[in-house]
């Protein structure tokens, strides 16, 4: 949806002030209102999103955060001190990260290509890591190495040693609609005024 709004530039320069909005962010609220946006974008985007996954991640961040403890102290069972320190710094470590990639994921599209040969390589790369991600899911936990090479045969077939690897070629594509606007301004206000005011 994102990519009907948005052109792919317009697209990466706005996600590079949503990502600077999140590391400006003092509160780890402030960080999770900003995680929860980009993850909501992300979805936009039409990239698939595994809350359960990140979930995780933050919960092991915060796990190994409380045993450099810190601050107040919450709790307190033998030799162990939970503080409020330990524990707000790693939920803030582990709701950026995730910020950070759900960010991320909006702000980058497989139609983005930049001039010259290095760009064609570049924007190269990122269709073919929307391609394994589309695909990730044939993979076999049993036969993992079998299963992605089977994966990576399908969605790349070998080339000829003799052939020249063919480049993206530069398109054009449709400029930034009203809406795209009104998404982006919207966004980045929002996110900008939430990074100040919950301090």
């Amino acid at each position: 949806m994102l990519g009907n709004w948005i052109s792919p530039k317009t697209r990466l320069v706005w996600g590079l002030l949503m990502i600077l909005t999140l590391s400006v962010s003092v509160s780890w609220p402030a960080h999770a209102f900003i995680t929860a946006e980009g993850f909501l974008l992300a979805r936009l985007a039409g990239k698939r999103v595994s809350l359960l996954y990140f979930a995780f991640l933050t919960l092991s961040i915060t796990l190994f955060q409380i045993f450099l403890p810190f601050g107040r102290v919450l709790f307190r069972l033998g030799s162990f001190a939970l503080t409020e320190g330990a524990l707000s710094e790693g939920l803030l470590k582990g709701v950026t990260l995730s910020g950070l990639v759900f960010l991320s994921l909006a702000a980058v599209s497989k139609n983005l290509i930049f001039p010259g040969r290095l760009g064609a390589l570049w924007g190269k790369t990122f269709t073919y890591y929307e391609r394994l991600l589309e695909v990730r899911k044939s993979l076999n936990a049993r036969g993992l190495f079998s299963s992605l090479d089977t994966i990576l045969e399908a969605q790349f077939p070998t080339e000829s040693p003799t052939r020249t690897p063919s480049l993206p070629q530069e398109r054009n594509f449709a400029s930034t609609t009203l809406t795209g606007w009104v998404v982006i301004t919207g966004t980045t206000l929002v996110s900008g005024l939430t990074a100040v005011w919950l301090r």
